[in-house]
């Protein structure tokens, strides 16, 4: 009798949750999330490098949750 509701979060939201993968190429990863009707939430649509030597991206699944992609030691 507990009343639910859908909720539509975004990443900068407070508490918001996501999972972490840390992967060996992410630009492996981006044929398989097209694959799977997913895609990065990142404007250019690609990882983005988020320091000199790491890549990321995010995702959101199908049931609102988040989901990065992380990739150190990249030459930029």
């Amino acid at each position: 009798g507990i009343e639910q509701r859908t909720i539509d979060p975004i990443l900068q939201d407070i508490g918001t949750g996501h999972a972490l993968f840390m992967v060996n190429d992410i630009d492996a990863i981006m044929p398989r999330l097209e694959a799977a009707g997913l895609s990065t939430l990142a404007t250019s649509g690609q990882p983005v490098f988020i320091s000199p030597t790491t890549k990321a991206l995010f995702v959101k699944e199908p049931n609102n949750f988040f989901i990065e992609f992380m990739q150190n030691n990249v030459a930029q």
